[in-house]
């Protein structure tokens, strides 16, 4: 729950340490044992304890945390393509006003200001704030990265997915969660979903405005990998972002402008909390 402002990656040690206890706790010693496991045991007693754990500073593969990696402008001098989804984890469990309201308290000091910004009164509300502050904080990482390669001299082109797959007729239609936005970028509207969904890969290879989306955001990736520029023919206007400019992104969308960026007054307070937590904006 809240912004997914992430305190640092996993180190290996970690992850190491995490995994021995993990195994402990299963009541298994050896890698032998572990091997052994059945899937539902695996399932069952090996769970992971979230994204946090996902990617890991090995030393080999991730040398350090990205964020230091750009902060300290030793990344890759190239154009990027860079954005997030309106609902990134709709699907998890909502949360209660009472909830939500106490989670704002690891903000310390800056927790009223939080709960200014995101509506809770109803548990309702308190839900839609959830998926609202963890979305607005998802797209202020991809800023922040766009902000880094603009300063590096390159360009960088931000956006925000907003189309919802169709359901079948009676049900609501599946959010822009995370991964909704696959199968538009590689116009498979028709072909099973990369995580299974609510939403009908039949309906959305026969629904207009979901074939208009795949079809733009198809020739914006292609033309990007082509040129280093999404733009192209008949295409909408997709502007270069500028540093610091959460306002620039585009919003990819059948109807773009029912739909809004993050506001800059929650970017802002994400702002806020990154420096809090000891980082530098760029």
């Amino acid at each position: 729950m809240g912004l997914g402002m992430a305190p640092g990656m996993t180190t290996r040690a970690q992850a190491e340490e995490r995994g021995v206890k993990a195994a402990t706790d299963a009541g298994v010693s050896t890698a032998t044992e572990l091997r052994a496991m059945s899937a539902a045991d695996v399932t069952a007693k090996l769970r992971s304890g979230g994204c946090p754990g996902c990617m890991i500073v090995d030393g080999w593969v991730i040398p350090e945390d990205p964020s230091v990696t750009f902060a300290a402008n030793r990344q890759n001098a190239v154009d990027v393509l860079v954005g997030s989804n309106k609902e990134e984890l709709s699907f998890g469990r909502g949360a209660t006003a009472q909830q939500f309201e106490a989670g704002a308290q690891r903000y310390g000091d800056l927790a009223g200001e939080f709960l200014k910004l995101y509506p809770h009164a109803t548990d309702e509300e308190a839900a839609r704030s959830n998926i609202m502050s963890t979305a607005d904080g998802t797209y202020w990482h991809m800023r922040l990265y766009a902000d880094y390669q603009v300063k590096k001299g390159n360009k960088a082109y931000l956006y925000f997915f907003a189309q919802n797959p169709p359901a079948p007729e009676g049900k609501p239609p599946f959010p822009a969660a995370h991964a909704a936005e696959v199968a538009y970028v590689f116009n498979n509207l028709g072909q099973a979903h990369l995580f299974p969904d609510s939403s009908v890969a039949e309906l959305s290879a026969k629904s207009a405005p979901d074939k208009k989306v795949a079809d733009e955001m198809s020739s914006y990736w292609t033309n990007f990998a082509k040129t280093g520029d999404p733009n192209g023919p008949g295409l909408p206007k997709w502007k270069a972002h500028a540093a610091g400019n959460g306002q620039d992104g585009i919003i990819l969308d059948a109807d773009p402008a029912s739909e809004k960026l993050p506001t800059p007054e929650r970017l802002a307070f994400i702002d806020k909390i990154w420096v809090k937590q000891g980082h530098a904006l760029p």
